[in-house]
């Protein structure tokens, strides 16, 4: 559950904390994708974003305190998407904000998770 990232003088590389640490349970859809929702965060973070980064970290923070929806590591039985689904729903109950890929020639063609706010 620990995000990662590797920040040079012109380039920056954000990834989970253990990068190697779930190959036995690829594509099971049992991981917990905490580690990468919380290196979005620095990502966003790091791009100047914090009010974008805030809202997925408190939402994050929220379905890890309610402790409704848990992944096999941490005691429960829901499955990655699950957990996905409950982040996705408290940042949609408290900030509203819309996720969508975007492509976005920023820094090298980097493609990168645009966030959009819907007011």
């Amino acid at each position: 559950m620990t995000p990662g990232a590797c920040i040079g003088k012109d380039n920056a590389l954000f990834s989970q904390g253990m990068p190697h640490s779930g190959m036995s349970i690829a594509g099971k859809n049992i991981a917990n994708p905490t580690s990468m929702l919380l290196s979005s965060v620095m990502m966003l973070r790091y791009l100047g974003l914090p009010r974008f980064a805030d809202q997925i970290s408190n939402a994050l923070n929220e379905v890890l305190t309610e402790g409704k929806v848990k992944t096999q590591d941490i005691g429960g039985t829901s499955t990655t998407s699950d957990f996905t689904k409950a982040v996705i729903h408290h940042l949609w109950k408290r900030s509203f904000v819309f996720l969508f890929y975007f492509e976005l020639f920023f820094w090298k063609n980097l493609r990168i998770m645009f966030l959009w706010e819907v007011h």
